[in-house]
């Protein structure tokens, strides 16, 4: 069973990309309240943000990540983002940079089946130079999160 704080890290990552908003958060929170019999004070924060500001949204949302594991957030968040960057794949290349840069607060160290997080930026960097088609990369980063989610 999914703790709050896992899922709030979860909804924090995916709204940092922009692929949920602030309505969708505020939502959630609301909805974790009503569960809740004493919900905690961060919770409540969520729920009040002001949904016009999103680092209002997003710094209310951080206070309850604290203690979330980066993998665990990862995997609930890939089948999430798998959804969005089939839709919209001008979205790949920014997915590629926040997977990126959880690669580098970690010092490169990542998990095999994250491995292409250290790679997947800089394709789409080759692709805009021409040495590759996006859609080769897309394709090669869709099946990579596929993988990943196995």
């Amino acid at each position: 069973m999914k703790t709050i704080n896992q899922d709030a890290a979860r909804l924090a990552f995916l709204f940092n990309l922009g692929i949920i908003n602030s309505d969708e958060v505020i939502s959630w929170a609301d909805a974790a309240i009503i569960k809740e019999d004493k919900p905690s004070y961060e919770l409540i924060e969520v729920s009040t943000s002001d949904r016009n500001s999103p680092a209002s949204v997003s710094n209310a949302l951080s206070s309850l990540c604290i203690e979330s594991d980066v993998w665990t957030t990862v995997s609930d968040s890939l089948p999430t983002i798998l959804a969005v960057v089939e839709k919209k794949k001008e979205m790949a290349p920014l997915v590629a940079k926040a997977f990126y840069h959880i690669a580098i607060s970690l010092n490169y160290t990542v998990p095999n089946r994250y491995s292409f997080f250290t790679s997947a930026e800089d394709l789409f960097d080759l692709a805009d130079s021409g040495f590759f088609t996006f859609d080769e990369i897309y394709h090669d980063f869709v099946d990579d999160i596929r993988k990943a989610m196995k």
